[in-house]
């Protein structure tokens, strides 16, 4: 390897003498440059003849190379904003093979020990251009493929979706929660900051204005979200799902999602799916992002601005983004649709935030790179509503912030027989402080504290086990050692509850990777069938042990056509909030009041459960992949899913209808409706702390418990049909990019104890059976543009009697951008893009279910964004 003053000779070489002359520096040689132009590529993993075309094709460059030198070779997904010398040097690791410039447009791949046609001046660059031993590590980093921990995997069983934050700015989103909202994989929810619970039919439990993926519907808290690969502290009052509002979109590289129950290689919170955020890294420059957006009706408006500087050198790269955003409301009084809501109601809260990243990686030793990265955010919010009831007119404002804070530090040590051994530490924690004022009294009704926070521990060594005919077995073990800890304190009113909940998990996993049918061509590891098995045992220090194995397979009957299947356990671990042996509270309530007979009087009980245990589920899935061959053209995939959820913690509250308590007692059995307590059950709840007594019953006068604390009390079953086709084509010289992506749910059952299984598939707030989203986009030169069509099905609304009928939803997104090309500043390396979100203004489907605050639209399943204008400056510089 040059040093890096030879490596400067050679520049000034290249720049002012040789056959170069004053040619500027191409593809192949900007890897030396600093802010060096990049380009956005999206090519699979496929044979590496294909993907060189398609490189060359996407980057508008000539790549030309010896047939047989690139036979049977297969090249890794290569995907984002890179320079062509990097997405070389990803395709051509440990092939033998380098890039060398001929001309300005022209690069030729030769074998590492030979040269093209002799020295010249672009051979300058190639310790650059060759797979350099001292950013192995990092460059297999950037296409590791989430859903499993060995490296080098190109294909996994289990179904994965990749976004670039390319494909995320393609649609307009100016967010990661906008931007998911739209996934047909994903069950509203949670996933946008549409934060009052009269929207979504109080089937969320977020009281901070927060956002997260729901995949599959089964709650934001059965999909794990990890940053760079590792787990972050959860958000909510409850510590009950990771709030992606706090990630910003300036520091994102890419979302890999897999829509497949994965606790085998995660752990806990794995059973809808995984959403993993990787941040950028690898960065050299600098780069201004700008972001401005408003409603067209209304005064709603978000503003964001962001700034990333880079280094990136031959043995390591540091990165450094912030981003500031400022989103005003959105009332209620300006959508025509919600005439009957008492101002002021905000559909979405003011919300001001400051977010940082840093990261760096660098090579410190022969086989040795240590690595990590720090986060911090801070967002506060502030939600007005209204009511008019019998008691007249209230008003409330309920502020919130949250703090959360992020480091990481780790080391990689390649080791002999191609194995790697990554130890990571993470500390994680996210402080919430939120409160509410009540009009016509303007006092503060209450304030609450919580902090969440996590402590973990790392360790992964992967490589190969073993030769076979067939090919290598690669292979995966590690182990994890975490602390979580939470604490809840209300300030006003003032509490006294000792419950400080902390626990510690110690985790060790193994996975393999095993070749039953070879490789079609020489030259390449990628065999035609292949075994892979995983299991993760957990250990809780509250409610024991989990164990959850997983077993798939890949076949590649056909060079374009592939065969995928799974089948495996999750399970999800009781939140520590939900583990308080202190009901919250406890409240004897006379049976008049529910137009009961009057002796019927009762205790009602709310809070935690400290016997809590996991939720479990099976889940599995199969599917089919069709790409294209060596021209664009068709693409396919589909894949059907099942998912068995039991022991689901749930607040019997949510399900019993409490005017009927005493008839139902025999189907809610003793443990939820207990009508001969004794003396002592009820001395000792009288004793709790959370006591409220308003009416002064005694004990004498209870005559039956009401429990309402959580318990492992129902199950869920759901199965549906993931689908995705595409086409791309080449037409002079514009490329053009259609398809359709979708979910088809077969059902989505839940049943209560020993009841019979409901099914609430295509009802108001739950999912619908079929979601899809369209798109049709073009590009030529540095011009795009296009449309994203987004629908939803008709559904009932079985709120009210007779049922009622939700009308479909179908909106339609247009995007438009422009990269200028200019070599001079100051346009050099901008951007301008203009998106718009529901083009037409679309208003959500009416749901006629008589909410208290007049809200009659489904939360879960439309948005009251309205139509949403935005224009988005980039340059690098």
């Amino acid at each position: 390897m040059c040093s890096r003053a030879g490596l400067l000779l050679l520049i000034i070489f290249a720049t002012v003498g040789g056959s170069a002359g004053t040619a500027r520096a191409d593809a192949a040689s900007s890897a030396a440059q600093r802010g060096a132009p990049r380009t956005r590529l999206d090519v699979p993993a496929e044979p590496l003849d294909r993907a060189l075309r398609d490189l060359g094709r996407q980057a508008h460059v000539n790549i030309s190379y010896e047939p047989s030198a690139v036979a049977g070779l297969i090249a890794p997904a290569v995907k984002g904003d890179l320079r062509v010398d990097r997405a070389l040097m990803l395709m051509l690791s440990g092939t033998g093979l380098r890039a060398v410039s001929i001309d300005e447009r022209t690069i030729q791949i030769v074998a590492v020990e030979s040269s093209a046609s002799g020295p010249t001046a672009h051979d300058a660059l190639k310790p650059i251009q060759q797979p350099a031993p001292s950013r192995d590590a990092s460059d297999l980093e950037e296409i590791t493929v989430t859903g499993t921990h060995i490296r080098g995997t190109v294909d996994t069983p289990s179904p994965t979706l990749v976004f670039t934050r390319a494909d995320i700015d393609a649609t307009g989103a100016n967010s990661i929660q906008q931007f998911l909202q739209n996934l047909p994989q994903n069950v509203g929810g949670v996933s946008e900051n549409t934060i009052a619970a009269v929207t979504t039919g109080g089937k969320t439990n977020n009281n901070v204005n927060a956002s997260s993926p729901n995949l599959r519907g089964l709650g934001a808290e059965a999909t794990l979200v990890l940053v760079n690969g590792h787990r972050v502290a959860s958000g909510n009052t409850d510590a009950s799902f990771v709030d992606i509002s706090m990630i910003p979109l300036t520091a994102v590289e890419r979302v890999e999602i897999v829509t497949d129950g994965a606790s085998a290689i995660y752990g806990s919170d794995a059973v809808g799916g995984v959403v993993n955020i990787i941040l950028r890294k690898h960065f050299d420059g600098e780069e201004t992002r700008a972001q401005v957006g408003s409603v067209t009706e209304g005064a709603m408006h978000d503003v964001q601005i962001g700034q990333t500087a880079g280094r990136d050198w031959i043995s390591g790269s540091a990165l450094l983004t912030y981003q500031y955003s400022d989103q005003t409301s959105l009332s209620a009084a300006s959508r025509d649709y919600l005439k009957n809501v008492t101002s002021p109601f905000a559909l979405l809260p003011e919300e001001v935030q400051h977010a940082a990243f840093a990261n760096f990686d660098q090579h410190v030793a022969t086989d040795l790179d240590l690595h990590g990265d720090a986060a911090y955010s801070h967002r506060s919010t502030y939600l007005q509503s209204s009511q008019t009831s019998a008691f007249g007119y209230q008003s409330s404002a309920e502020p919130s912030s949250i703090d959360g804070y992020g480091i990481s530090m780790g080391a990689t040590a390649r080791l002999p027989r191609d194995n790697v051994l990554n130890v990571e530490g993470t500390y994680s924690e996210s402080d919430t402080q939120t409160g509410a004022f009540y009009s016509p009294s303007p006092a503060l009704a209450y304030l609450e504290k919580v902090k969440s926070a996590i402590v973990s521990l790392d360790a992964n060594l992967d490589g190969v086990l073993a030769a076979l005919p067939a090919g290598s077995v690669r292979y995966a073990l590690g182990g994890q050692f975490r602390r979580e800890s939470f604490g809840q304190k209300f300030l006003i009113p003032t509490t006294e509850d000792p419950f400080d909940p902390r626990r510690t998990v110690g985790a060790a996993y193994v996975e393999a990777h095993v070749p039953l049918v070879g490789p079609r061509a020489a030259g390449t590891d990628q065999p035609v069938l292949e075994l892979t098995l995983a299991d993760r045992d957990e250990h809780y220090s509250d409610f024991g042990s989990s164990n959850n194995p997983q077993a798939g397979f890949v076949w590649k009957p056909l060079g374009n056509f592939l065969l995928r299947g799974t089948y495996g356990t999750s399970f999800r671990a009781p939140l520590l909030s939900q583990l308080d042996p202190i009901p919250s509270e406890v409240a004897p309530i006379p049976g008049f009041l529910l137009n009961l007979p009057p002796n019927d009087n009762f205790l009602a009980v709310e809070g935690g459960n400290p016997n809590l245990g996991p939720e479990k589920a099976r889940v599995w899935t199969f599917g089919l992949e069709l790409t294209p061959g060596d021209v664009p053209g068709p693409a396919g995939k589909l894949t059907v899913y099942h998912i068995d959820f039991s022991n689901r913690i749930s607040d019997p509250g949510t399900i019993v209808n409490i005017s009927d308590l005493f008839t139902d007692a025999q189907f809610l059995g003793p443990s939820i409706v207990n009508l001969h307590p004794t003396a002592g059950q009820l001395q000792q709840l009288y004793a709790a702390p959370t006591l409220y007594n308003p009416f002064n019953l005694p004990p004498s006068q209870i005559h039956a418990i009401y429990d309402s604390r959580f318990r492992n009390l129902t199950f869920q079953r759901t199965s549906g049909l993931d689908f995705s086709l595409s086409y791309k084509v080449n037409v002079r010289d514009v490329r053009i990019d259609t398809g359709v992506d979708g979910t088809y749910v077969f059902d989505f059952d839940n049943q209560f104890a020993a009841g019979a299984p409901v099914d609430l598939l295509n009802t108001a707030f739950n999912p619908l059976k079929l979601r899809m989203r369209g798109h049709a986009l073009a590009t030529r030169g540095p011009l795009s543009g296009g449309f994203y069509l987004n629908f939803a099905n008709a559904y009932t609304d079985n709120n009210v009697f007779p049922f009622a009928h939700i009308s479909s939803w179908t909106t339609v997104d247009a995007v438009l951008s422009y990269e200028f090309q200019q070599t001079a500043q100051p346009l050099s390396g901008s951007s301008l893009a203009l998106g718009v979100i529901n083009v037409a203004d679309r208003a959500p489907p009416y749901v006629s279910t008589p909410l208290t605050q007049g809200i009659t639209f489904d939360g879960i399943n439309a948005s009251a964004l309205g139509r949403f204008v935005s224009l988005r400056l980039q340059k690098r510089w």
